[in-house]
């Protein structure tokens, strides 16, 4: 058995090679709707990021790896006392679940063990607290941002 490959275009500016199969058409179109996925995610990132900024908070890290785990933002918080890790959820409509159903306990382990090797590394001696901002809209102009503050405890996802 041997599979044609063909270039397929799912954004005008990245063409992608793709092998023939009988699910091509599919990974083409969850491909294309990842890309999509991530723009969205970023553009709440950039959001979440200042909506912090313009509440006083000093962003110290955005997209933060600690191997396959990442903290979307750290930051400072305006009292300068604690250490906010915040984990962004972005939607274009709450119509199925809202953003920040999307953080489940494995998110919450995950964050947990990221935000443990980053106090570690860096000796941190702050007071810590874990946040969610929930963004829902396609716009600036229209995004509804909502601030979970002390969302959850990771030391309860384990």
């Amino acid at each position: 058995m041997y599979f044609n490959v063909v270039e397929v275009e799912l954004n005008k500016n990245k063409p992608t090679c793709f092998v023939v199969s009988p699910n091509s058409c599919t990974f083409a179109c969850k491909t294309n709707n990842m890309a999509k996925h991530n723009d969205t995610g970023k553009w709440g990132e950039e959001m979440a990021a200042d909506y912090l900024r313009n509440s006083g908070y000093e962003i110290i890290e955005r997209d933060w790896r600690d191997g396959h785990r990442d903290i979307d933002i750290i930051a400072r918080s305006p009292d300068l006392r604690t250490i906010v890790f915040v984990e962004v959820k972005t939607r274009a409509t709450d119509v199925i679940t809202k953003p920040e159903e999307a953080v489940d306990r494995r998110k919450i382990r995950n964050i947990g063990m990221a935000a443990d090797s980053y106090v570690k590394m860096l000796n941190v001696l702050d007071e810590l607290r874990f946040d969610v901002i929930s963004i829902i809209g396609g716009t600036k102009e229209t995004a509804q941002v909502e601030h979970i503050v002390d969302a959850f405890n990771p030391c309860l996802a384990f």
